[in-house]
């Protein structure tokens, strides 16, 4: 059988048009819980509303939008971890690599070759806005899914600069957080404040009543 250039062209050209026309799928796999600068709990419901209504739009997304930071609503964005102007981070952190490197390491040759397959991959790392005040959410595209690694409601991993091109402080959780979580202690604590509001409560209503009391003729 001869051999086609022009078949094979068009061969490729087919099998890359489905790549980056697939749609995006979603990964929890690699979500780093260890950094108190990125978290996801104690917000307010339009925070969720807001998070999930981007997932939403992220499934619907192709890879090719990801990849060319070019989708209509979720204002995706590379993470330019060696030139930016201010980041907090110089990769995502280590316990990611490492899973990374294992999983690349069955179609790697060895294990310095996943190390390389991993560092490129880091390459298409990205974000997108859940709005203004609620922030961004941080991972990097491996084939046709989106892995997602960081929530960042306080923009803590670009702060940003102020007016007088001074580095933005880090936002604590606390600053950021609508809900206060209670622990069974504080749960016991505040019942205990409660009752001690109560018995001063009836005591102040015992000497509000001795007070007003209508002198006996």
């Amino acid at each position: 059988m001869a051999f086609d250039p022009t078949q094979i062209f068009s061969i490729s050209k087919k099998a890359h048009k489905r790549a980056v026309e697939a749609k995006v799928h979603i990964s929890f796999q690699y979500i780093d819980w260890s950094s108190d600068l990125f978290f996801v709990h104690g917000l307010n419901a339009d925070y969720y509303h807001k998070l999930f209504a981007a997932f939403h739009e992220l499934k619907k997304a192709s890879v090719d939008e990801i990849r060319k930071q070019n989708h209509s609503s979720l204002q995706v964005k590379s993470i330019r971890w060696n030139s930016a102007s201010y980041i907090t981070q110089g990769s995502f952190p280590d316990s990611v690599m490492r899973s990374l490197k294992v999983s690349l390491l069955p179609q790697a040759r060895s294990l310095v070759e996943a190390g390389l397959q991993v560092e490129d991959l880091i390459k298409d790392s990205f974000e997108f806005s859940l709005s203004k005040n609620y922030g961004r959410v941080h991972g990097f595209l491996f084939g046709d899914t989106f892995h997602i690694v960081w929530f960042d409601p306080g923009h803590n991993l670009f702060p940003g600069m102020t007016k007088k091109r001074k580095k933005k402080p880090v936002t604590p959780f606390e600053q950021v957080r609508q809900v206060k979580c209670c622990s069974p202690e504080a749960v016991n604590q505040l019942r205990e404040e409660n009752k001690e509001m109560r018995r001063e409560l009836e005591q102040c209503l015992e000497l509000l009543a001795e007070a007003t009391e209508p002198p006996q003729s």
